[in-house]
Parts: structure tokens; sequence; C-alpha cells
């Protein structure tokens, strides 16, 4: 989804692309609001993510925004897309969300919040040996037989998960310059389905 100066942003479908075919073989269909079988759409494109949101006048809209880790004013100082960007846009009756392209990210120095990905199929993970504010290592895996471009979680007390794959070459990029930390800012959910978020840094100075 990119800016555009007709009608504010674009929504565009990339047929060619490698994830696309696999996810087609896996049943998608398209995103509810796109046709799949146009490419590019430019008419009325936010309003369908931004229905994902809560609505500001809801008396529990500050707790969103903690959980998300942002502060209580974000939703006043920031666009609506911003927020999109670091929400994920995530509704509780289906599996999307929205993934940013941090690489054309401005500043080049920035925090962001991360959800681990496939901690409910780490067995024996105890999230009672996690600590908010603990370090992590996000270490690559290029013997990974699913995915050589996988990026675990690592903590002292064992893998925690996965970063989003979509993630991954920029993550990549920023341990090459060693320009990227990361640490326990949350966790959640359920003994089935434990959730833990991160703050990842990105920027110059990465000694903790």
């Amino acid at each position: 989804m990119e800016g555009s100066q007709a009608t504010g942003y674009t929504f565009e479908y990339l047929p060619e692309q490698s994830d696309f075919a696999t996810a087609k073989e896996k049943g998608f269909v398209g995103f509810p609001a796109f046709n799949d079988k146009i490419r590019l759409h430019e008419h009325n494109v936010l309003d369908p993510f931004v229905r994902r949101l809560p609505p500001k006048s809801r008396g529990d809209f500050k707790n969103y925004l903690k959980s998300h880790l942002l502060p209580e004013d974000f939703a006043d100082t920031k666009s609506l897309f911003s927020l999109l960007a670091y929400t994920g846009a995530k509704s509780p009756g289906d599996g999307f969300s929205l993934v940013p392209d941090l690489s054309t990210a401005k500043p080049e120095v920035f925090d962001f919040p991360l959800e681990v990905a496939g901690t409910r199929y780490r067995q024996g993970l105890n999230l009672e040996q996690v600590t908010i504010g603990d370090s992590v290592e996000l270490y690559p895996e290029p013997s990974n037989h699913f995915d050589p471009q996988a990026i675990a979680v690592t903590h002292h007390s064992g893998t925690l998960g996965y970063v989003n794959r979509v993630l991954c070459p920029f993550i990549h990029t920023k341990l090459e310059q060693s320009q990227i930390r990361a640490r326990v800012a949350k966790k959640n959910g359920t003994a089935e389905r434990p959730l833990i978020y991160l703050v990842v840094s990105v920027g110059e100075m990465t000694e903790s």
C-alpha cells in the first residue's frame, strides 16, 4: 500500500511474486475490500484498513495503544497510516495483519514493536523465565530447512520464536551492520498460546 498524489493511497497485488503464488495455493482469495483480479486499486483504499482500528472515542482506546507499546498521545500526534503500521491493523476475526516496510523508514535511528512469531510452537517454553526488559538475540538460521532467511529470537532460557519473515531481509542487513538490538517489552496470552513482544532498536549504537 503506497501513497498517491491523486487519491492518497494505492493498493496493489503483486501476482508475479512467489509469495503471492504460495498464498494462492493455500487458499488466499485477496483482501475482502479489493478484488484480486484487479492489480491496482486507487479509490477508497485507506478506509477498509482504518475500520479495523477501534475508534478513538472508545473508553479503552488508551489501553489499546498501551497494548501495542505506544504512548497515550500517539493517535493525536501521528497519522492513521502510522497507527496502522505500528498496530498491524489486527482484528480478532481473522489472521490478517499489516507489516511495515522498514527499509524506507526515516529517520534511520528508531524503535519498533515486534510480536515474536511461532511462540506457541515452542515446546517446553516457560514464560516465567522471561522477564520484561530481558535482552534477546536475533540469530540468523541459514540452515533452517523451511526458510534459510529465518531469524530466531533467542533468550537465555531458549528460543522464543522467530521474526516475521517479511521483516527478515531488513533485519539481516542491520545485523550485518551491527545496528540492531532487541529486548522483551511485553508478554501475555495463554499457556496454549503465549505471546511475547519485543522492542527492537535500530541505529548506530548497539551496545547494551
